[in-house]
């Protein structure tokens, strides 16, 4: 009971910390992410595919559930938020 108790409580602080990073919903992306090597994650979005380049990340995401905020016309404020609450910033994203 102990356990799904800390799990309901660490998901509630994942959504609001996802709700406050990312508060403009226009870019935001879920994405399942796996690590490529340091700094590349490839993603899946619906029919999107691609590589996320992001600055001084090192999370390991293996099909991890993650958030991306990303825009294409600036590179200040893009974010990937793995489902652990980790955040990192986007340097560049490679579409397929």
């Amino acid at each position: 009971m102990k356990k799904l108790i800390t799990l309901i409580l660490l998901i509630i602080i994942v959504v609001v910390m996802a709700k406050n990073l990312l508060a403009d919903n226009n870019n935001i992306f879920m994405v399942d992410v796996n690590k490529e090597a340091d700094n590349f994650y490839s993603f899946v979005s619906g029919s999107a595919k691609g590589i996320i380049q992001t600055k001084n990340c090192y999370e390991f995401a293996y099909n991890d559930h993650s958030a991306m905020k990303y825009d294409k016309y600036t590179t200040y404020g893009n974010k990937l938020m793995f489902s652990n609450g980790k955040v990192c910033d986007i340097k560049d994203v490679y579409f397929k």
